[in-house]
């Protein structure tokens, strides 16, 4: 999943280059999941802090 989220905004990012810019929030969301997705996968307690909160 983080392969496909890293390749879409490396996508993302050369169509902005080349002046053909996607949304930008499209462009924020895709990089906010992806950063969101490495960061419970460095630190496994932060998934459980959003699943309580889910629940809570």
């Amino acid at each position: 999943m983080i392969h496909n989220l890293y390749c879409a905004l490396e996508h993302m990012l050369a169509l902005h280059s080349q002046g053909e810019a996607p949304d930008d929030q499209d462009l924020v969301c895709c990089y906010g999941r992806m950063q969101l997705m490495l960061a419970c996968r460095m630190f496994p307690a932060l998934k459980d802090v959003g699943e309580k909160q889910r629940g809570a």
